[in-house]
């Protein structure tokens, strides 16, 4: 199985995105949905995406 903490950009208005295989039936996708600062801390909202093989 392969692991990927970098992270991916498929261009144009695409979202930033990493993906992580868990094990041979699962994959998490972790997509990018914001990035702000409030109050002088950093915070970065996403969505994840968890597919199982059937």
């Amino acid at each position: 199985m392969r692991n990927s903490s970098e992270t991916l950009q498929l261009g144009g208005s695409a979202r930033p995105f990493q993906y992580e295989f868990l094990n041979e039936n699962n994959i998490s996708i972790i997509i990018q949905e914001g990035y702000t600062n409030i109050e002088g801390y950093n915070h970065s909202y996403f969505s994840e995406l968890f597919f199982v093989r059937i």
